[in-house]
């Protein structure tokens, strides 16, 4: 086993587990109030902004393929992106506010170019946040008219683009929609790499194979000889772009039901918001993450954890009011 160990990758990703970890703890001890949490979501929302006018800019006149902006990787910039569609949803849902028509645009906004920059990531893992965004959002705020004209705008795109033969014409340019049209005809990537990792784990004995090493071109190239998916068996290492898997493949089953209980109690914190309209906000946050770590493996990007720790610090910052005003009554 040891023989087969990459230390490197072992180290390194270690090191940065400590690093998160500590942050994370450093975090929790400090008092955060609501206002404090939204100020750095709205950070957050106008760097992600700023990336993403800079990712169309620069497909539109410098470069066609995927596009991650100041970010190194596509899909971490994707995720920051689905974060600020989110927002720009919800911001535009309070039709009832005295500036009404100034929201809803600043929103239509917000949508057009969140929307635009995820397209030219190549993000399908962002493409599926956001149809499970919209799908939450209209559980919510359920109503047949409502979804009659979601359907109806649909099916009136569709037919637009290909009668008139730009479906053809923007597939290819676009790179989320280029890489949706490769799929037929061929096994999907990351079901390959999930398949094959199952088998590495049942290899290791349930122990797992050890931090960061599924990529490892010893244990890569064993497994990934004979995958179906020739794109995905020439590589030198692939990490298995799903951090639940992840987790239970190369930490071991203990780190995986420890992991899953940390999501799953942060989740049940998030349910117990008071305020309707900050639950769902949150929520489709929690629920956005959760769909970039079953897409990919986001151990080394800075934006997932960044919103790990403010979706922690806002129920905590709920839970510390509710004794406060508990202790004052």
């Amino acid at each position: 086993m040891y023989d087969r160990l990459e230390w490197s990758y072992f180290i390194q990703t270690s090191i940065q587990w400590l690093i998160i970890v500590w942050i994370f703890l450093q975090a929790k001890t400090l008092y955060w109030n609501e206002r404090s949490v939204m100020k750095l979501l709205y950070a957050f929302i106008t760097a992600s902004m700023i990336n993403g006018l800079f990712m169309i800019y620069w497909f539109l006149n410098k470069d066609i393929s995927r596009q991650n902006g100041f970010m190194d990787n596509p899909n971490f910039a994707a995720f920051t992106l689905n974060i600020a569609f989110i927002y720009f949803i919800q911001h535009g849902s309070f039709v009832q506010h005295q500036n009404v028509l100034s929201r809803i645009f600043v929103s239509l906004i917000g949508i057009a170019l969140s929307l635009g920059a995820i397209l030219v990531s190549g993000s399908r893992g962002a493409l599926i946040a956001v149809i499970l965004t919209l799908l939450v959002f209209l559980f919510y705020r359920f109503s047949l008219k409502r979804l009659a004209i979601f359907g109806i705008l649909l099916l009136c795109a569709s037919v637009v683009l290909q009668v008139t033969g730009m479906r053809a014409k923007y597939t290819e340019a676009i790179p989320l929609l280029s890489r949706l049209d490769r799929l037929s005809g061929r096994n999907e990537s990351r079901l390959v790499l999930w398949e094959q990792g199952w088998l590495a784990f049942q290899d290791s004995y349930c122990m797992g194979l050890g931090i960061e090493q599924f990529k490892n071109p010893v244990n890569y190239s064993q497994y990934m000889q004979h995958a179906d998916n020739p794109m995905v068996a020439k590589q030198q290492g692939l990490v298995l772009h799903n951090d639940f898997l992840a987790i239970l493949f190369e930490y071991g089953v203990l780190s995986f039901i420890v992991y899953l209980i940390f999501f799953i109690t942060l989740g049940r914190q998030i349910l117990k918001i008071t305020d309707f309209h900050q639950r769902r906000f949150w929520l489709l946050v929690y629920l956005n993450v959760l769909t970039f770590m079953f897409f990919s493996t986001t151990f080394q990007s800075h934006a997932v954890w960044f919103v790990i720790l403010l979706l922690s610090m806002i129920t905590g910052s709920m839970t510390q009011e509710k004794r406060l005003n508990t202790t004052l009554d």
